[in-house]
């Protein structure tokens, strides 16, 4: 006795669904990615044990970022995004004054980048970054 098997089948892979997962992989990157412009800030460093300095510390503004994230200034305390450290740096900016930039060895790196980068919008082009006196 012979048992008869049923024809083979045909097995057609459909690529609509990989097509869809593939344009569902798609959208979600390009929504969760960020889209925002990175800008730069020069830095003009000065090698180890060198004693040169770009900006003349007697006569520079000096700033702190201290360790809660706010900048000391001339004996006065700015939030980080106040409007009065903005206009502060662009007075500065104004009178061609240079800056000093230094930072509580316990701050955020970040404030002290974000310091650097308002007094870069303010217009400050002599910036320089020296080692905290803690």
């Amino acid at each position: 006795m012979m048992v008869e098997l049923p024809p083979p089948r045909s097995s057609r892979i459909s690529m609509t669904p990989l097509i869809d997962v593939v344009f569902i992989l798609l959208l979600f990157f390009m929504l969760t990615s960020s889209l925002s412009a990175f800008s730069q800030i020069e830095l003009t460093s000065a090698g180890a044990g060198s004693t040169t300095s770009v900006v003349d510390a007697d006569q520079a503004s000096r700033f702190r970022v201290q360790a809660n994230g706010q900048v000391e200034y001339d004996g006065q305390v700015y939030d980080l995004l106040s409007e009065a450290l903005s206009k502060t740096l662009a007075l500065l900016a104004q009178q061609d004054a240079a800056v000093i930039v230094s930072a509580h060895p316990e701050a955020s790196v970040q404030d002290l980048i974000d310091l650097m980068d308002r007094a870069y919008r303010a217009g400050v082009v002599q910036l320089s970054v020296a080692e905290s006196s803690q």
